[in-house]
């Protein structure tokens, strides 16, 4: 147990850095589902989210 405490603390940003990634792209998928949804139904669709722009709304 103690070894994995301590190597969690010495690789913070190994972990966090992918974890944000995974977020982020989770978030553009999201968005973009709605997106399409939204411009399907004819309603006028929200703008697209700042970032990373990984999933282009087609």
């Amino acid at each position: 147990m103690a070894y994995w405490v301590k190597f969690l603390r010495r690789n913070k940003v190994v972990i966090i850095f992918p974890l944000f990634t995974a977020a982020a792209i989770t978030a553009d998928l999201l968005h973009t589902r709605r997106w399409k949804a939204e411009k399907a139904a004819g309603v006028t669709p929200s703008p697209p989210l700042p970032g990373f722009g990984l999933v282009k709304p087609t």
